[in-house]
């Protein structure tokens, strides 16, 4: 019972700490994050998913507590069948804050990442004057280019280097 708890809540909590605290984040990837998923929705599905955490792990070793003091082999595996039950219940329950999660997930890896560590060279202008097809000449980045305006509707990042300094570009509209 101990190890079918285990192998449903240490993911969970892998997954969990994964996820960095808002305010942990610098200022510019706080307000992606903001602007993105809302800080509040990303705190409170991390909440949510903590609690079926915190229930599996509760539940589980009620139910190994019990499994172990159990009168004999056939209680014990009675006791046990009806702790995978709860356990499974739980995790259905959870469900739905899981799924919050994996959404939340998906929407944070279509984010550009900035290193605010490094030189970072914006380039921010009117529209269809070159921009984007700068940031591909000028860097590993890849942004679409047509002959209209408005083409770039996100973020878009390119890398590039100096001698050995690495530098990032992002091109945005004005």
């Amino acid at each position: 019972m101990d190890t079918h708890m285990k192998e449903l809540s240490v993911p969970i909590g892998r997954w969990l700490k994964a996820f960095p605290s808002p305010f942990a984040l610098h200022s510019f990837e706080a307000a992606l994050l903001d602007l993105t998923v809302g800080t509040g929705t990303y705190a409170s599905v991390l909440a949510k998913v903590d609690l079926v955490r915190k229930a599996m792990q509760e539940v589980g070793k009620g139910y190994a507590k019990r499994a172990s003091t159990a009168a004999n082999k056939r209680a014990a595996t009675a006791v046990a069948e009806e702790g995978s039950a709860a356990l499974s219940a739980l995790l259905s329950k959870g469900a739905k804050a899981l799924e919050d999660l994996r959404k939340v997930s998906r929407s944070l890896r279509t984010l550009p990442y900035v290193d605010p560590d490094i030189p970072t060279l914006a380039l921010v202008g009117a529209p269809n004057v070159g921009k984007s097809s700068l940031v591909r000449v000028l860097s590993s980045g890849v942004p679409e280019v047509c002959n209209y305006p408005f083409t770039t509707r996100s973020i878009k990042m390119g890398h590039f280097y100096i001698g050995a300094q690495r530098h990032q570009i992002e091109r945005q509209s004005a």
